[in-house]
């Protein structure tokens, strides 16, 4: 991290990632994306603290992090670009843009990274422009948004706050006819009871690198059960 300068605030957000998340590998599971990193929440707190930096970037201990779920799903991705090859793909709750990143490195399309976070967004462009990767980033929430060109949809980690919400809506989803791939590390699948839900499990490669399997890693797709 560069040395702090006490009379610079960086209010702006391109100024907070530039100074205080490097560059850096995004997961063991994915060694070829790299992502703008979070220097540790400890680290941001003294930070707001101090009046360095505003008080979201402590709060919201989610940027510049890959979780359990997106992660297996990335990988999962850059492991059989067939499911994406070709297909437009939504990713909602994008956060670093990891699992959107991952699809477009896979051959998607055209991939849409959806993040209601006005930060996020900001993560995600610039971490697809480290990638070399085109993104059409949408600063949305995942509720209000039209999925009629989608062929699948990708959510990694979603199920942390409106749970029951976030299950109505990719159980839509898959009514209208498109396939979701869903990963988390916190809530487990026989909680959720998703509907037309195959269970997807991590290659014995990936669990080479990272021994911590998501509690949830599901296809849900109605053309499963015809």
């Amino acid at each position: 991290m560069c040395p702090i300068n006490s009379e610079a605030f960086f209010m702006n957000t391109n100024e907070v990632i530039d100074y205080f998340f490097p560059v850096g590998g995004a997961h063991e599971l994915l060694p070829n994306i790299s992502l703008h990193k979070t220097p540790g929440l400890a680290d941001l707190r003294s930070l707001a603290e101090a009046g360095i930096i505003e008080k979201q970037w402590s709060e919201n201990h989610t940027y510049g992090r890959v979780f359990t779920g997106g992660a297996h799903l990335a990988r999962y991705i850059l492991e059989n670009p067939e499911e994406v090859l070709g297909k437009r793909v939504v990713d909602i709750g994008s956060g670093s843009g990891v699992v959107a990143i991952a699809a477009a490195m896979a051959g998607a399309d055209h991939v849409t990274a959806l993040d209601n976070d006005d930060a996020a967004v900001e993560f995600i462009r610039r971490n697809a422009e480290i990638n070399g990767t085109s993104l059409d980033i949408l600063h949305q929430s995942a509720f209000d948004t039209s999925y009629a060109d989608a062929d699948i949809i990708t959510a990694a980690d979603v199920f942390v706050r409106d749970i029951y919400d976030f299950k109505k809506l990719l159980e839509s989803l898959v009514e209208q006819g498109k396939a979701v791939f869903t990963a988390s590390g916190l809530v487990n699948s026989s909680h959720l009871a998703l509907q037309h839900a195959a269970p997807l499990r991590p290659s014995p490669e990936a669990m080479r690198h990272y021994t911590v399997e998501p509690t949830l890693f599901m296809r849900l797709d109605k053309s499963l059960y015809l």
